[in-house]
Parts: structure tokens; C-alpha cells; sequence
């Protein structure tokens, strides 16, 4: 293909699209939505991909142990993605240009698409208009939530066997269902915020004094096609995010309506003796998420603080209320050279919930993590990771990832659990 083609590939000439609409970490570019520095058109075709093998095991199930996982080994398929991305400059008053993104995710453990059947692009894909007062676009996209409480982790998300944050980090910590109210499109994983919302219309801001805003709404497309006519599923999203310097401060909030949460907190969700919540006809889902961060010499410090509220009511409801808290803290350090290391904690709260006897007590769970990073080059480390989850006696809360889905034989795992995980994985970007 030749380079003055109209879909030539120009790599690093990107400017942004969506500007700062997918809030990445400071260190990282701000969008994936783009604009080629180029004029006329151009395609352009960037990923990420990675690897490796781990270990895997859990301990201390508080129903004794045959409740534990026997211990295993794992090649990891890593957080994979390819993305194609197209746009064009504009000389125009009104639109400054238009761009479009297609974004797939893969296994390289396995080779299969990192999605569900019958879609291809799982990832953040979508189509809009670069305009003096931002970027509006519409598509499947990360929440603004998600990319917020997504700018606390040194460790990344998803990359190495228990060594992942989101575990804990927008969820709730019994699974949050893999449906709801109508279609899997909307409300799939019903209690997650750490989601990628399908049917979305998007605004990000300009850049104002170092400050950006970005709002997302999924609308109530879904309404009657379920089993309850009444709900009328949507979500509601909102970030602001300020750099100066070494400093970086976020703030996300989300809001589910009609995602009805009750039909995933089962039988025995926190203890022998708890009751199902209950079904509503109705719920409120909100979560707000507050990210810090600070850069001084080689030494980067980041912390969070989030909280997760689910409410409902009507139908056969006992629960109406469930809420839990999460903090986060950690640091990597440079230490010259190829090398870096990192530690990060996370802390689950107990869940409070009304009536207050149908949650109990002993709910929360710990996270601990370190990481070892050696980079071959500007585009590929090597990692060596450790990671453990520790529960409360009545805790559910598993890692995420590859550890997740060899650590047990059902989604209704023994509460009690303290997971472990070792890994080694290469990591790069293209």
C-alpha cells in the first residue's frame, strides 16, 4: 500500500478524536477514538497483545476444605485487543473533522475472540464528529466511570494471574449476573461498573485549564422486550478529570435504572443462613469513584476510593438496599534502567444493606499485589507478578481474569477463600 494512499497506515501521527473521552492513565495517550495528523484520509491499525504462564490456587474456604481449588497451572492469554481507526481533517467552521474505530479483543492462550458469539468487535467501537465544543460520538465505549476508576491501578487490569484489580474494583463481588431485565446488550453483567456500555451516545469536552468532562447515556431501547414491560433499562454517565504536572485527580459517577440487580443476589450470597434478595420491578444503581494520582522523581503514587449503592423496589423485593465501599493504594517506582517495580493494596468494605440481618457481617475482602517489570523496549515488558485475595470468613470476592475462570467449577463460589496467583507474562503494544 502506498503511503500517499487514502488508507495508508501513518503510525504516530495520531492526534485525538476523542479527547480525553476515554480518560486513560496519564501516562498513556488520552484516546482511542482518533484523528490522523494527516490530510485527506487514513486508516490506521494499532493493539496491544500478550501472554504467559502462572499458577493458581485458593485456601481457608470457611465451609472446610473441600471447598478449596486444587492447585493449577495456567497460560494466560493476557488483555489482547486490534483496532482500526479511520478519520479525516476538516477546514470547516462546525466540524473539525470525523473520525470512526473498530476494536476487537482475542486470547492469545487459546486464540479465540475475546467476546460473545456473533459479535466481532467486542471492544470499544463507534463513529463521531470532532466539533469546536468537543467530540460527540455514538457506539459500544467504555463508561466514563470505568476509564476514571481504571486511571488507579500500577498493576494494570487484566494482564497476570491474580495480579488484577477488577476483581474488586466496580464490582460488587458475587458475580453481577451475565444478564437481565431483556437483552444481554444493555444489562449484561447487571451489578458491574466496571463495564463497556453497547448503544451509547458520548460528549467530551475541550481541554479547559487542564480540565475535561465527558458524558455518556445508553438509552431505554430494550424497554418491553423482556420479561417485565414495565423496565425501561438505561444508564447514565458522567466524568471530570484535572492534570497539572505530576498531579492528576478524577471524578466518575454512573447510574443504572431498570437493571434490576435483586435476580443476582442468591441463596446463601452471605452465609449459610441468608435469604435471596428478591426481584423489583424497579431499581437504582449509582457508584462514584474518586482517582489520585502524584509523580515525584521515579516514584508514582496512586489512590482510590469508591462506592457502590443498589436499591430496588415493587415486585417480589426483601432486599431494597446493598452497598459497599472501596479503597485503593499503591506505587510504582522506577528503579533506572529497564527495571520497575509495583505494590498495590485494595480493601472491600463489608456490605451494608436494609433489612440489615440479610447481608450479616464478615463481608469484605483484602488485595494484595507486587509486580516486577523489565522492558525490553519502548513497546514490550516482561512482568513477573504475585497477587492474592484474601476474604472475610462470609466474603466472596475472586480475582479477575484468567485466575477467575480456572478458580472454580461454578459462579457460586465458597465464601471464605484466600486466592493466590503467580505468574510471568510478556506484555506490548503495537
Amino acid at each position: 500500500m502506498k503511503e500517499g494512499s487514502s488508507f495508508a497506515v501513518k503510525k504516530g501521527t495520531l492526534i485525538a478524536l476523542a479527547c480525553g473521552a476515554a480518560f486513560a492513565a496519564p501516562q498513556a495517550a488520552m484516546a482511542q477514538l482518533t484523528l490522523p495528523k494527516v490530510d485527506g484520509h487514513a486508516m490506521t491499525i494499532s493493539g496491544h497483545i500478550g501472554g504467559g504462564v502462572g499458577y493458581v490456587t485458593s485456601s481457608g474456604a470457611t465451609a472446610g476444605e473441600t471447598s478449596n481449588t486444587v492447585g493449577r497451572t495456567v497460560v494466560t492469554g493476557g488483555d489482547n485487543d486490534i483496532r482500526w481507526a479511520g478519520s479525516s481533517k476538516l477546514n470547516n467552521p462546525m466540524f473539525k473533522g470525523w473520525g470512526w474505530q473498530v476494536e476487537a479483543g482475542f486470547d492469545t492462550d487459546t486464540g479465540e475472540s475475546g467476546s460473545s458469539a456473533g459479535i466481532l468487535f467486542s471492544r470499544n467501537t463507534g463513529v463521531g464528529v470532532d466539533t469546536p465544543v468537543g467530540v460527540f460520538w455514538t457506539g459500544k465505549w467504555d463508561t466514563p466511570y470505568k476509564r476514571i476508576n481504571g486511571a488507579n491501578s500500577v498493576t494494570g487490569t487484566a494482564t497476570g494471574v491474580s495480579a488484577s484489580v477488577s476483581g474488586i474494583r466496580g464490582n460488587q463481588g458475587m458475580g453481577g449476573g451475565g444478564g437481565g431485565v431483556t437483552k444481554t446488550a444493555n444489562v449484561g453483567d447487571a451489578m458491574n461498573f466496571d463495564r463497556r456500555q453497547t448503544n451509547t451516545m458520548n460528549w467530551a469536552s475541550p481541554q479547559w485549564a487542564g480540565a475535561r468532562i465527558a458524558l455518556q447515556y445508553s438509552p431505554d431501547e430494550e424497554t418491553g422486550a423482556g420479561s417485565v414491560p414495565e423496565a425501561r433499562p438505561r444508564l447514565y454517565g458522567a466524568a471530570i478529570e484535572y492534570r497539572n504536572g505530576p498531579l492528576y485527580l478524577g471524578w466518575g459517577y454512573e447510574e443504572h435504572r431498570d437493571f434490576r440487580w435483586g435476580q443476582f443476589v442468591t441463596l446463601h450470597q452471605f452465609g449459610p443462613l441468608s435469604p435471596a434478595a428478591g426481584v423489583g420491578t424497579h431499581s437504582r444503581d449509582t457508584a462514584n469513584v474518586l482517582s489520585a494520582q502524584y509523580t515525584f522523581g521515579n516514584t508514582h503514587i496512586r489512590a482510590g476510593w469508591e462506592e457502590l449503592r443498589y436499591r430496588q423496589g415493587g415486585g417480589t423485593a426483601l432486599m431494597t438496599h446493598l452497598e459497599t465501599e472501596h479503597y485503593l493504594l499503591g506505587v510504582r517506582q522506577n528503579l533506572g534502567g529497564p527495571h520497575q517495580v509495583s505494590a498495590q493494596y485494595v480493601k472491600a468494605k463489608d456490605y451494608d444493606c436494609e433489612p440489615s440481618n440479610m447481608c450479616g457481617t464478615d463481608t469484605g475482602a483484602d488485595q494484595f499485589n507486587l509486580l516486577y517489570g523489565y522492558r525490553l523496549d519502548s513497546n514490550a515488558t516482561i512482568y513477573v507478578f504475585w497477587g492474592r485475595v484474601k476474604n472475610d470468613s462470609q466474603g466472596n470476592w475472586k480475582p479477575s481474569g484468567s485466575a477467575s475462570s480456572v478458580s472454580e467449577t461454578s459462579s457460586v463460589h465458597p465464601a471464605g477463600k484466600k486466592y493466590t496467583g503467580y505468574s510471568v507474562v510478556f506484555d506490548s503494544s503495537f
